[in-house]
């Protein structure tokens, strides 16, 4: 009996060494890149130019004094952030709110409502650059916040409302049902009882849809020239005649890791448990 015991504890032993393997071969996978970006960053441009990589060496906060001085990368920074917040926070409100009303409300023809909206992020953005263009020309909105914040906020719309509708679904609705016995209204009922219970959704999608808005690149270079551009075309832009400038690029790039990293950080709990709500019953 003990040797039985025994050889299924062995086995244990190599299937848990085999998934413990795994993990750290997806792990170094996903973090060499940022890992060397990072590293990067920190190099002067003889380093970063040499045939071997270098892998010890004595960094340099020149890349990040470059980025700093040149005041219209750091102008595109905020506009990004500036861009982005604002677009979620409309795409979160109006999101959820036509979210729960799929995942509460009879609607007629509910269900290809739903896919109709979804179905509007299945136009490659590119065929819709042109139209868009030429609207926000007509209304004067070229080369302003308003115009990237509506587009971004219209785009994230359809997956606010299809995330946030599975996560509504898990909610059982004898607890709305109590408050509305209670007296409370249905706007009471989401406002108190289903967005608190909701709470890791809501987080893990508006990284989400933050993210997305962020790093959008076609719309913001079309329809921005000076004053409203981005994150995506300030990197962008460090493609130059004189070749790539690999140290401001990868400088930029981690400037931008730096928020989003402590950002992750302080929601680790709730992102991880709103990637998992409804798994299990």
């Amino acid at each position: 009996m003990a040797m039985v015991k025994g050889k299924i504890n062995m086995k244990k032993r190599s299937t848990h060494a085999w998934v413990w393997l795994g993990y750290l071969v997806v792990l170094v996978f996903f973090l060499t890149p940022i890992v060397w970006t990072i590293m990067t960053s920190f190099k002067d441009q003889q380093l970063i130019h040499t045939m071997k990589p270098v892998f010890f060496f004595k960094p340099t906060l020149f890349n990040y004094r470059d980025i700093i001085q040149n005041s219209y990368i750091m102008q595109f920074f905020s506009n990004s952030l500036f861009i982005s917040s604002i677009a979620c926070s409309v795409a979160i409100v109006f999101g959820t709110l036509a979210a729960y009303s799929f995942s509460r409300f009879r609607i007629k023809r509910r269900e290809d409502i739903a896919f109709w909206i979804l179905s509007t992020r299945m136009l490659p953005p590119v065929a819709s650059v042109i139209p868009i263009y030429l609207i926000a020309s007509n209304l004067g909105l070229l080369d302003t916040y308003t115009i990237l914040i509506a587009l971004y906020a219209s785009f994230n719309i359809p997956y606010v409302v299809w995330i946030m509708r599975g996560f509504f679904a898990d909610i059982p609705r004898e607890i709305e049902e109590a408050a509305l016995v209670d007296g409370c209204s249905i706007f009471g009922v989401f406002r108190k009882i289903v967005l608190p219970l909701s709470i890791a959704g809501l987080v893990s999608t508006a990284i989400f849809i933050f993210v997305l808005s962020i790093n959008e690149f076609i719309f913001a270079l079309v329809l921005t020239s000076i004053k409203s551009k981005t994150v995506p075309l300030a990197i962008a832009a460090l493609v130059t005649d004189r070749g790539v400038q690999w140290g401001q690029m990868s400088a930029s790039v981690t400037i931008l890791l730096v928020p989003l990293i402590i950002f992750y950080a302080f929601i680790q709990k709730n992102l991880v448990r709103g990637l998992t709500f409804g798994a299990i019953k």
